[in-house]
């Protein structure tokens, strides 16, 4: 068992969730190594250290499946501002059967997602501004881009959001009247960070 794995294996234990394939920590750990190489050149996550790495990206990226629940095939996701590939990668590896969208509108950052997209064949990847995005899709999820703006850009884009506020930003979201939210999840492996789901009414 790689490194990787046995951090993967040890850290997911503490979300309560189904333990993940073969298949599924196959395709996050070759995500990884592509990560820790680009990042030695470019400037894809501040997070150096596996350990951190394993936790903070791809566990809790995953933990939106709590919010998630089971999708049907083909279903649509985007993740905005996606980055290193965060959440949608890990999505992507859990959901195979969905078509995952990765927006980014930084050039180098849609290199890498390009590249790393290889691993997936659920995957595909966009450069883009919000704004400038155009299709729908069953689910929105962003973790890097502010919340103001994720939820300005629904209306447009779909229906129904999870994101990965703050605890001082939950507030702000809940008094979007225009949107049912569900109960904010609290992230195991780091206090103050937060999952949640939104609908529009």
């Amino acid at each position: 068992m790689s490194e990787f794995s046995t951090e993967l294996e040890s850290a997911w234990a503490e979300s309560g969730l189904p333990a993940l394939s073969p298949e599924q920590v196959g395709r996050l750990e070759s995500h990884w190594s592509l990560l820790s190489r680009w990042n030695m050149k470019m400037n894809l996550t501040a997070v150096r250290s596996l350990h951190e790495a394993v936790r903070v990206h791809y566990c809790e990226s995953l933990l939106a499946v709590r919010l998630l629940g089971d999708l049907a095939e083909g279903t649509r996701l985007v993740d905005l501002g996606s980055g290193g590939g965060f959440p949608g990668v890990p999505l992507a590896a859990w959901y195979s059967s969905c078509d995952v969208t990765l927006v980014d509108s930084n050039r180098r950052k849609v290199a890498f997602l390009r590249e790393s997209a290889r691993h997936f064949g659920n995957v595909r990847v966009t450069a883009a501004r919000i704004e400038d995005l155009e299709g729908r899709w069953d689910w929105i999820v962003s973790r890097a881009v502010r919340a103001e703006d994720v939820v300005a850009a629904i209306p447009r884009l779909g229906t129904a959001v999870v994101l990965f506020p703050s605890a001082q930003d939950l507030p702000g979201l809940f008094e979007r009247s225009e949107f049912r939210w569900s109960e904010a999840i609290a992230s195991p492996w780091s206090p103050g960070h937060r999952i949640v789901a939104g609908r529009l009414s």
